[in-house]
């Protein structure tokens, strides 16, 4: 038992033979109580960011958008508080989660390995373009291909087991595509995104910002690989398994209807993912100061950014 049965159901069974139940059933509310304060404050500022990053920022003040997207969820709650509101809310949580969050997964993924800073890189050479090209689309391609095939054919083990010697083999020959040489290929094209941001993290631990940790390098690799090779594959495996299994049996086995609205959780909000390039400023460019390392940083930057951070510690 879990998800909402677990918190619903078997929580609230399990706290009414317990003794000072009254006690703990205030407990356990107060709890799901400030859960869903925490989420909402996460989801009305990540929404509210998204907007005042698109071509309508700055024509309107940021408080007023997120009252107005407040006054929008709390008109979206009403539904779930009627008598058919549990069938609602278990559909909507359902498909939520196994759809929309696993979606999100993949594509955060695909941006930090796959997006980020992978114009740069291409722009340095036709080799470095030819193998970045190369990688992604046979990654993605045979990720697709491959997972959905074995998922079906209910062999998802034997398919996540021949991925890797597969990807192996097309990571080999990118290196020579791109006919730059080994290190050059690992940092700016295998790695290409996650490496930086990899380091842009490990470097916080440093003492001496210009003197690399003898972990470090091991920590990017683990990260990198995760985060740009093995992530994605998984959830995808998840995404088309969960997929299968609800094509055969609709969840909870509710009405056509209901798995309507459930499905429409998702479908809405990759619609709303793809609507949303199109309201993009037209001025928008990536921006990777925020990414610059310590081992790119002149001298002169690095006194300036210990002298910025010694008056911050001041301020605090």
């Amino acid at each position: 038992m879990s998800g909402v049965s677990l918190a619903f159901i078997a929580y609230p069974t399990a706290i009414d033979l317990m003794e000072g139940a009254g006690f703990w059933a205030f407990l356990l509310g107060f709890t799901l109580f400030l859960l869903g304060i925490d989420s909402s404050f996460s989801a009305i500022e990540a929404t509210s960011t998204v907007i005042c990053d698109t071509a309508w920022s700055g024509k309107a003040p940021r408080m007023f958008i997120a009252l107005v997207l407040c006054i929008i969820g709390f008109l979206g709650s009403i539904p779930f508080c009627t008598n058919w509101g549990f069938i609602l809310f278990d559909v909507v949580d359902h498909y939520l989660c196994a759809y929309l969050l696993l979606i999100i997964g993949i594509l955060q993924a695909f941006g930090c390995g796959w997006f980020f800073e992978a114009d740069v890189m291409m722009a340095k050479s036709d080799g470095h373009r030819k193998a970045i090209m190369f990688l992604g689309i046979f990654y993605w391609t045979t990720l697709i291909i491959i997972g959905t095939a074995t998922v079906f054919a209910e062999e998802a083990i034997i398919g996540m087991a021949i991925y890797f010697p597969i990807l192996l083999i097309a990571v080999i020959a990118g290196k020579f595509i791109s006919q730059l040489d080994w290190r050059t290929y690992y940092n700016e094209v295998m790695m290409c995104g996650v490496r930086k941001i990899g380091y842009a993290c490990s470097q916080m631990g440093r003492s001496d910002k210009k003197v690399m940790q003898c972990w470090e390098p091991a920590f990017v690799l683990y990260w990198g690989i995760l985060v740009k090779y093995v992530n994605p594959m998984l959830l995808y495996f998840i995404l088309i398994s969960i997929f299968k299994t609800d094509l055969a049996k609709p969840y909870g086995g509710y009405q056509v209807y209901w798995q309507a609205v459930g499905w429409a959780i998702p479908i809405i909000g990759f619609v709303i993912f793809i609507l949303s390039f199109f309201f993009m400023a037209e001025d928008t460019v990536l921006d990777y100061t925020e990414f610059k390392l310590y081992d790119e940083m002149t001298s002169e930057e690095i006194d300036a950014l210990n002298e910025q951070e010694a008056k911050d510690k001041e301020k605090e």
